[in-house]
């Protein structure tokens, strides 16, 4: 029998061929990998644009029952911060390790008097993940729309 006409496959060949299922695999399990991460970044930043909605509208309350009560937590030249994760103003200030509920997120609101009758107020909810620090943020002006 003749070398020559031998069939088969040599072991570089096998090698080259592990290698290009291997090249193949990692590109599959990389690709996957960032599907998750994206998956969850938008996961949150749903969260964080529905929690920042949701002080909006808690402020907006806060507003109907007493504008004079509104209008004291917005005192201050350059607006007032509050940490309102807990939809109470029991903080004042920048919230620290304060999360909303068992959440990665925290929400704070900053009230500004622009005159007797109107407060901007901004609103941001900020969370951290693996791919670093990201925030929501609105911004509305409110008025006392009962006296005009």
């Amino acid at each position: 029998m003749n070398k020559k006409n031998q069939q088969g496959q040599s072991l570089f060949e096998l090698i080259v061929a592990i290698g290009v299922i291997g090249i193949v695999l990692l590109a599959i399990v990389n690709l996957i990998g960032n599907a998750i991460s994206a998956n969850n970044y938008a996961r949150n930043r749903t969260l964080g644009i529905r929690y920042t909605q949701e002080g909006l509208e808690w402020l907006r309350g806060e507003r109907d029952t007493s504008w004079a009560s509104f209008m004291t937590r917005a005192a201050g030249g350059s607006g007032r911060l509050w940490c309102i994760s807990d939809l109470d103003w029991s903080h004042s200030g920048a919230c620290s390790a304060d999360a909303i509920g068992s959440t990665i997120f925290s929400r704070e609101a900053r009230l500004t008097l622009i005159s007797p009758t109107r407060i901007q107020v901004a609103v941001s909810t900020a969370w951290r993940d693996g791919s670093g620090s990201h925030e929501s943020r609105s911004t509305i002006i409110y008025s006392d729309w009962k006296t005009l």
